[in-house]
């Protein structure tokens, strides 16, 4: 598991680096799911099927 620390800014935002978004293969106007638990925040890139 790779790390990387930022933080929150004054909007409560957090930047995601630019070698995750492009490794994780995120695009502008994706959408990420969101999850949370025990204090664990997860983001995963939120894919449509079309079937």
């Amino acid at each position: 598991m790779k790390k990387a620390i930022r933080k929150i800014d004054s909007a409560n935002r957090v930047r995601i680096p630019k070698n995750v978004i492009e490794a994780l293969g995120i695009s502008k106007g994706d959408s990420l799911e969101i999850f949370y638990e025990d204090k664990k925040l997860i983001l995963k890139k939120f894919i449509i099927n079309n079937y």
